[in-house]
């Protein structure tokens, strides 16, 4: 795992990939102190409970289903900088 010295707000990470599956990435992150705590959204054409699951017990708190629609976008990506940012629920912009 490589990152460049500027460490990302947010990763979306795809369930399928060439080299590791989107899991096992989110399991690297954990083990980074620099990265552990960078929120990761899930990204799966799968079935999204048995992926939301699968994402949540490895330490994934965001799942988005592709096809997705701007709004959902919207809504994960906000809620997902605003719990890294210690707000416990945050409004989705229309």
């Amino acid at each position: 795992l490589r990152l460049s010295d500027e460490i990302p707000d947010l990763i979306f990470v795809d369930t399928m990939m060439p080299v590791m599956d989107g899991i096992g990435l989110i399991a690297e992150l954990q083990k980074n102190r620099r990265t552990k705590d960078i929120p990761v959204v899930l990204i799966t054409a799968v079935s999204p409970p048995d992926v939301t699951l699968w994402a949540i017990e490895s330490g994934g708190e965001h799942c988005l289903t592709k096809p997705s629609e701007q709004g959902e976008l919207d809504y994960v990506v906000e809620q997902a900088i605003g719990l890294k940012n210690g707000e416990q629920d945050v409004p989705a912009s229309r």
